[in-house]
């Protein structure tokens, strides 16, 4: 089965599935577009897969980041993605009771490149870097509404250490505290902070643990 073919390789494209509660899922990317397919288990098997276009950025541009998107099921069995549009971040929902996607935009233009999704209890986390800090912003009502509720700092950068265009690792699905890291260079060598980010809790900022 192939996706998102228009006859080019020097188009950017990524791909990320996940478990839907009758199949599978696919979401894609293509050009300035997110799109969606799937399946269910008990389709033949020469079925063909349902598509719908989650969204598209609105201005455009080559970002060396905008394939960089985040997909996570929550324990109600909804879709959750985490994306970037031009420095910002974006979260778009599927309930089996959507006809399609529900997209909002959670922020300004904050330089935004890496986004992390992450279902954990009964909230939804993203987290994404903010210029060349991190943050992360939580739900509780099923992505309906988000607050930020973290803010990620590191130490003040000298001359052996750089933090700009941090890329953020989480896993989509985790217990209270949220595991996350944040790369860095120090010395010329790429390294990690840890932060634990505690689930749904009142706004604080966390220092890092390298």
């Amino acid at each position: 089965m192939v996706f998102a073919a228009d006859g080019s390789e020097a188009n950017e494209r990524c791909a990320r599935p996940v478990q839907t509660a009758n199949g599978i899922g696919i979401v894609y990317s293509l050009h300035e577009e997110l799109h969606w397919v799937e399946r269910n288990d008990f389709w033949p098997l020469e079925a063909a897969w349902f598509g719908r276009r989650i969204g598209a950025k609105d201005k455009p541009t080559p970002d060396p980041f905008g394939c960089h998107f985040s997909v996570t099921t929550d324990a109600d069995g909804h879709l959750h993605i985490a994306w970037v549009d031009n420095g910002a971040v974006r979260h778009s929902r599927h309930r089996p009771t959507d006809v399609g996607w529900v997209t909002r935009t959670l922020t300004g233009n904050i330089r935004a490149n890496y986004v992390q999704a992450v279902a954990t209890g009964g909230a939804l986390m993203i987290v994404s870097n903010t210029y060349s800090h991190a943050a992360a912003y939580q739900s509780i009502d099923g992505g309906d509404t988000f607050t930020r509720t973290h803010t990620l700092l590191h130490a003040s950068p000298d001359e052996h250490t750089a933090y700009n265009w941090p890329r953020l690792e989480a896993p989509g699905r985790s217990s209270s505290p949220v595991p996350v890291l944040q790369q860095f260079v120090d010395r010329g060598m790429q390294r990690l902070m840890w932060f634990p980010v505690p689930a749904a809790s009142s706004p604080q900022s966390t220092s890092r643990r390298r």
